[in-house]
């Protein structure tokens, strides 16, 4: 055994200290890029007692814990930071109290939020510094909103009231309206509002709120056909801009589309075959095989005027509206065999209501109750103009003999019969109307011609994949536990800023890889041959786990940092957003 000697200096004591970082100075450094911080700091002035960090910073922190963590729970932030202290003063170069990360401190932080003066000064700054640092293109925004589930009584909760879900229940719920930048479905507008309000109301203020920010005219704007209603499409003509929508099946629309189905039965018109850009692409000098058409339409043109106010004025606004009159080949035998599958079970169904007389078969002996079973068969299906139904009256005479001195007789027993038959011609007519829809939109041929106008609609699902990503894991706007509902408010709006973030991580990693035409591998530890051309932002995260910080310090006051070295994917995807790894190494080089 090795013994010390009496001229031996003391051991000096150390203290280790290991800090998983993982992707936490990739997303603060996302975070600081679109102006989060700044741009929060910029809009709310704190009380002139208030110390510690910023409610910028602090907002931004607890937005890298939610993405990190996916978890936007109070209580496990202070602890999170805790753990991370040394780390984190690093990275934003300012001093963490024990006091920044208090429940009251983040509650406080979303109720400033909720204020909706600072909410649009934030949003509005944050949107257009996105936008700079991206170079991003600002001529398509869509529009739509979702719902959000929530366990809170209505009679206590404003926000949270009952309202119709996307499954077809009630439920206490809010209601988001989003407004994004395509192609990468960036929000720049959010509007949470309680959970029975409608749909169609929300979305003038957004479009409002979207032109502000862009400060420009002559966007298209993308919605579903509850952003159809008049006034809001005579607003956008009269702002300049322009709209893409389908028109609802409601009111003059279904008789307007017989009209122009029977100017193409006519021969008036003449159809135009729409494809993909990539068949398009395959055969540059000659013509696409028809048979890979993914729809085909054409197009009318309609006056329309409405009354809007401008300004506090009445003002009548009268333009050209470009009607669409496209049917999609998929939708269209897809609806097809729904109708025939429909026609066949209802067929079915009528003819089990008057089955051959047997033990234990029911018989109808008056018409009006067959006639009601019928009705609600034909009404439930959908099938009423396509059946020929005819009730068949039916009398059994049978001859009962005399018996105990009653004299013999005759008994008649009635039941009625359903006959049905199929109005082929009628059939024939409802299929070929099956997969046709009107849309409207303002733009000029120039602008949008009717194939990118179909393919606009068609990437509809961008804006679906921001609400997606606030259902899901990543963000998991629900469930919400917080009870008052500005607190609610603000933490879903806190939200809405990690969404921005994930969207920007993801497009300047794939617009990167498009233009170098390139893919990256590595991202899939079970697949490492795989690789990926558009890559996920929480794939992209994923990569970045397992990176530690050890802190060794001694008694004497020296402090060595050691980071663990970056993996080849890392440092491909820091290279892709145009990064450094000093995003990290300053972990360990800061004195």
């Amino acid at each position: 055994m090795a013994t010390l000697d009496s001229a031996s200096p003391p051991p000096v004591e150390q203290s280790v200290q290991s800090i998983r970082v993982d992707d936490i100075p990739l997303l603060l450094k996302i975070l600081v890029l679109i102006g989060v911080p700044a741009s929060i700091d910029a809009a709310y002035t704190p009380h002139g007692n208030h110390s510690g960090l910023s409610v910028g910073w602090l907002v931004t922190l607890w937005l890298v814990y939610i993405v990190s963590e996916s978890d936007h729970r109070l209580e496990l932030v202070r602890d999170w930071v805790t753990k991370r202290r040394p780390a984190l003063e690093i990275l934003i170069g300012q001093p963490i109290s024990a006091t920044d990360f208090t429940d009251d401190r983040l509650a406080d932080a979303a109720r400033y939020l909720s204020d909706d003066a600072v909410w649009a000064q934030v949003e509005t700054a944050v949107s257009r510094t996105t936008i700079r640092v991206y170079n991003l293109a600002t001529d398509q925004v869509r529009l739509d909103a979702t719902v959000g589930q929530v366990a809170h009584d209505p009679a206590h909760h404003p926000l949270f009231q009952v309202g119709r879900t996307k499954a077809g229940d009630y439920a206490a719920q809010f209601k988001l309206m989003l407004g994004g930048l395509d192609p990468l479905g960036l929000p720049l507008a959010v509007a949470v509002v309680a959970g029975d309000r409608a749909d169609d109301p929300l979305y003038l203020p957004a479009y409002r709120r979207i032109r502000q920010t862009l400060d420009k005219v002559g966007v298209l704007y993308v919605g579903d056909c509850k952003m159809g209603a008049l006034e809001t499409r005579a607003t956008m003509q009269a702002g300049d801009d322009f709209y893409l929508l389908p028109l609802a099946q409601v009111g003059a629309t279904p008789a307007e589309l017989t009209a122009q189905l029977q100017r193409l039965a006519a021969g008036e018109v003449t159809l135009t075959p729409i494809y993909r850009p990539e068949d398009l692409a395959a055969t540059p000098d000659q013509s696409p095989d028809p048979a890979r058409a993914l729809a085909e339409g054409f197009e009318t043109t309609l006056q329309r005027t409405a009354e809007i106010v401008v300004a506090d004025q009445p003002q009548t606004v009268t333009w050209s509206e470009r009607v669409l009159c496209v049917r999609s080949k998929a939708f269209a035998a897809a609806e097809q065999q729904a109708l025939a599958r429909r026609v066949q079970q209802a067929v079915a169904e009528l003819a089990a209501l008057t089955p051959p007389p047997g033990r234990g078969q029911r018989q109808f002996q008056e018409a009006a109750p067959l006639q009601a079973a019928v009705d609600a068969i034909v009404t439930r299906r959908g099938v009423a103009d396509l059946l020929a139904i005819a009730l068949a009256r039916q009398e059994t005479v049978r001859q009962v003999r005399g018996y105990r001195g009653q004299p013999g007789r005759s008994e008649t027993t009635v039941r009625y019969q359903v006959q049905v038959s199929i109005k082929l011609a009628a059939l024939d007519a409802a299929q070929q109307r099956l997969g046709w829809r009107l849309y409207a939109t303002n733009a000029p041929v120039a602008r949008l011609p009717l194939t990118q106008a179909v393919l606009a609609y068609r990437d509809q699902y961008l804006v679906e994949r921001a609400f997606a990503r606030l259902h899901g894991r990543a963000l998991g706007v629900t469930p919400l536990y917080l009870q008052r509902d500005d607190h609610a408010l603000g933490l879903i709006r806190i939200l809405t800023l990690a969404l921005r973030a994930l969207v920007a991580l993801e497009f300047a990693v794939r617009r990167r890889l498009a233009q170098a035409q390139t893919t990256v591998a590595g991202l899939f530890p079970s697949q490492p041959q795989r690789r990926a051309a558009r890559p996920q932002a929480e794939t992209l995260l994923r990569a970045f786990r397992d990176i530690t910080l050890t802190i060794v310090g001694t008694a004497d006051g020296q402090v060595a940092r050691h980071l663990t070295p970056l993996t080849a994917v890392q440092t491909a995807i820091l290279g892709l957003l145009d990064w450094s790894p000093a995003v990290y190494t300053v972990l360990c080089t800061t004195a």
